[in-house]
């Protein structure tokens, strides 16, 4: 099945425990509607409110892409018994986030100790625990570390177990994914998920890698997330095409045209 779509969205996560500074900044929210003047946000939940009121007052075809990761690999959903929609439960359960703290560290921990029994595979913590290291395990104690869908990718992305460091992205996942199930919850019928769910819906979800992008287009820039969004939006807008062709069975990420 082939979508298109009127309006392309693309959102630039942070997993910042406290606001945002007030001047815009680097490595804090950003998201962009096809290409337009990138809007900033200094915490999680000023985009939440901004972004659901956006997709309730527009009856367009909507493609909102993401820039954390959706699943796990397979392995780690089978360990905790879940599937996408189950993992996604859990986490909206077990995640507590507002603009000033939040217990990622926690729920990474418990999902080690759920999942393994042991400190693996979620790593990188400012506190080490029984059931979460600060630094990466040994080769031996872990899974694979990246879904086949990211493993296919160069340049080859972060895993979603690394909580903590230059270009991790799992401290996003784990605060982004309930975002992602209040959404689902919200709107119901008028949402899908892609690659899990057929993009049949009035919105629909995916996600997104910037770095994908030529490295030209925001480099020397002060924000470059910034000109991420700008210019992802942008070439999603002009080529937004899914197809069942282009994910693997534990995920899916969006490529520009």
């Amino acid at each position: 099945m082939e979508a298109r779509f009127d309006n392309v969205i693309v959102v630039d996560w942070s997993a910042r425990s406290r606001p945002a500074p007030a001047r815009p900044s680097r490595d804090a929210i950003w998201w962009s509607v096809n290409g337009e003047e990138p809007q900033y946000e200094r915490t999680r939940q000023d985009l939440e409110a901004q972004l659901t009121q956006l997709l309730i007052g527009t009856k367009d075809r909507l493609l909102v892409g993401f820039d954390f990761c959706f699943s796990y690999p397979r392995w780690f959903l089978e360990a905790l018994g879940v599937d996408w929609r189950g993992l996604w439960t859990l986490l909206a359960a077990a995640i507590q986030d507002t603009p000033h703290a939040n217990n990622r560290f926690e729920a990474a921990a418990a999902l080690n100790r759920r999942a393994t029994g042991r400190a693996a595979p979620f790593w990188g913590a400012p506190v080490e625990s029984e059931f979460l290291k600060r630094r990466k395990p040994p080769s031996a104690a872990l899974g694979a570390q990246l879904r086949d869908c990211e493993a296919a990718l160069r340049p080859r992305p972060k895993s979603a177990f690394q909580l903590l460091g230059a270009g991790s992205v799992g401290s996003q996942t784990l605060l982004g994914i309930p975002l992602l199930e209040r959404l689902r919850r919200r709107f119901a019928a008028e949402l899908r998920v892609w690659p899990f769910e057929p993009p049949d819906a009035r919105i629909v979800l995916a996600e997104v890698y910037p770095s994908l992008l030529p490295k030209r287009l925001w480099s020397g820039a002060p924000i470059p997330d910034r000109e991420q969004v700008r210019h992802l939006a942008a070439a999603l807008r002009r080529g937004a095409v899914l197809d069942r062709q282009t994910f693997t069975p534990d995920g899916g990420i969006l490529r520009p045209p």
